[in-house]
């Protein structure tokens, strides 16, 4: 596991308690073209943690992601209250997959989808008759497809 940054702005509660109250969240460079950052908010309420990412070569060129809730007023959960190391894991995390993504949204996929998929390259393969589209299973996977064949 990498290690975590530090920075001693964001490492304490205390710490972020004292940073003034402003729009522009204070970022903290992870890597290059990744931060996080941590927007404190006005009338005594808990910040929120933000991952940037930055991209020259896409459209558009930076990418944010609300991440929580600092644990400013309320003790840490791991899920809508982080602390500054468990906000840094779940920017890791949205990192990752948008490496994955090659910077881009994944598709939807969808069971009928898959399903036609599969019946596709059944049928390229040399597949038996028609038993996987007249299948029990198909017809509950696929009911709205019924009618498109009958007409």
């Amino acid at each position: 596991m990498p290690r975590k940054a530090r920075d001693e702005r964001l490492d304490t509660r205390a710490a972020r308690l004292r940073l003034p109250v402003r729009r522009e969240p204070y970022f903290r460079t992870i890597q290059e073209g990744r931060a996080i950052g941590y927007r404190r908010l006005p009338g005594g309420k808990a910040g929120t943690w933000v991952a940037r990412h930055f991209d020259r070569d896409r459209a558009p060129q930076r990418l944010y992601r609300a991440l929580g809730a600092a644990d400013d007023m309320l003790d840490a959960d791991g899920v809508s209250t982080l602390t500054f190391a468990q906000a840094q894991a779940a920017a890791a995390a949205w990192f990752a997959d948008l490496a994955r993504q090659h910077g881009r949204a994944a598709p939807v996929v969808t069971v009928q989808a898959i399903m036609a998929d599969y019946l596709a390259d059944y049928s390229a393969r040399g597949g038996c008759g028609s038993a996987p589209a007249t299948s029990p299973e198909n017809e509950r996977i696929r009911p709205n497809d019924r009618g498109r064949d009958e007409k």
